[in-house]
């Protein structure tokens, strides 16, 4: 199983680094061909230096990230274990970003716990609240991140960008599932979410090359029907909502190993569950622009959208997630 999954990495990696590159020399030539070489040549280095500062840093980073067994209590823990994980959840709070906030929050947590003394219960409830409040973090996380790929990835017109935008946006929330509960999954899980990622890209790409593909098709069919506005739109939001929803997955796939440790999403049920919530909450990204926020929405869209143009280019609701 090891096997076939650091397999399915290397060829989604290999495949996915032929297509993107292949790209990027494109753009970099056209640059070159436009302006001077050494122009060309600071393209491919700004392009690696993004591509380390998004994408290897953060990684290595997780990797180096404490691993523990589960985001929990368990009944029949003693004082000791209780004020261990205590102080574990202390010495990890880097959910919170300001240093002098996050020293605070350490002490008042330790305060908290010193407080409750020899009292199991006690401990269990400091440790308890502190979890929720870590929880909380990530569910945030996780739909802010998926309205994000909905959002750039609909409003993109290229499989480039998608499978850029989808692989960072991917791998920050990751990054900052972790930071939020201070621990990281184990090597296998995190593996597992790597080849998530990849999927998700390589999908982003072939989706939106699809798209393009059949947005001609869509226009005239639509245009027969007096709405020609109605096929761009839909293989628009179509394409959005199925990255979101890939996003999403990785999202909550992540936050189960951290909450449950190595038993979590053992059976297909499991799996099937978190992969209904992703496209629940990814379809409710398609019904908001159609919202009054549609103004909103597209506002946001333009401004990311010509964030991220600008570099591969030569010119140019805070929810409770159900456990799964």
């Amino acid at each position: 199983m090891k096997r076939t999954i650091i397999f399915i990495i290397a060829a989604l990696a290999v495949v996915l680094g032929i297509l993107v590159v292949g790209n990027l020399l494109l753009i970099g030539e056209k640059i070159g061909a436009a302006t001077h070489p050494y122009v060309e040549y600071a393209f491919y280095l700004l392009m690696a230096g993004l591509l380390a500062w998004f994408v290897i840093i953060p990684v290595a980073r997780l990797i180096l990230m404490p691993e523990f067994p589960k985001l929990r209590t368990e009944d029949g823990w003693d004082v000791r274990r209780m004020r261990k994980f205590a102080d574990s959840l202390a010495g990890n709070c880097f959910y919170i970003e300001n240093a002098q906030e996050r020293g605070e929050h350490r002490k008042a947590l330790l305060s908290s716990v010193s407080a409750a003394g020899e009292d199991v219960e006690s401990l269990k409830k400091v440790i308890t609240d502190e979890i929720d409040v870590r929880v909380r973090n990530i569910n945030s996380l996780i739909s802010r991140s998926g309205r994000k790929v909905f959002i750039l990835t609909a409003a993109s017109q290229n499989s480039t960008l998608d499978t850029l935008s989808v692989i960072v946006l991917n791998i920050r929330l990751i990054y900052n599932i972790v930071c939020a509960t201070g621990y990281r999954p184990n090597i296998f899980q995190l593996t597992r979410i790597m080849a998530g990622v990849l999927g998700s890209a390589f999908t982003a790409y072939i989706s939106q090359s699809l798209t393009n593909s059949l947005e001609g098709g869509l226009k005239n069919v639509f245009a027969n029907a007096g709405v020609p506005i109605v096929g761009p739109l839909l293989g628009m939001l179509l394409n959005g909502s199925l990255n979101a929803a890939l996003t999403l997955y990785v999202g909550y796939t992540t936050r189960n190993y951290v909450l449950k440790g190595p038993e979590a999403l053992k059976n297909e049920s499991d799996k099937a569950g978190v992969m209904s919530s992703a496209v629940t909450l990814a379809s409710e990204y398609i019904k908001e622009s159609f919202t009054a926020k549609k103004d909103a929405v597209v506002s946001k869209a333009g401004s990311w959208v010509d964030k991220v143009v600008s570099w591969f280019t030569p010119k140019e609701r805070v929810e409770q997630i159900p456990e799964s």
